[in-house]
């Protein structure tokens, strides 16, 4: 069986990346909409990060429903 090369390897990781990161932007709207930045960051440019994730969770109240 042929291994991937290390660049095949390296574009792969990249795609992924990319498709990681058009899921989050798609995930924008509802985290400007509940307010989940911080005051300081623009929350059109601003980085999604895991803290705007989980303040989006629990605004949808996701966090008691799945434990």
């Amino acid at each position: 069986m042929l291994q991937p090369t290390k660049a095949a390897s390296h574009l792969q990781g990249n795609l992924s990346e990319l498709r990681r990161g058009a899921e989050l932007e798609s995930l924008r709207p509802f985290v400007k909409e509940c307010c989940c930045f911080l005051p300081s960051a623009d929350p059109d440019t601003a980085q999604i990060t895991m803290e705007e994730l989980k303040k989006l969770a629990r605004a949808w109240k996701l966090h008691g429903k799945y434990s």
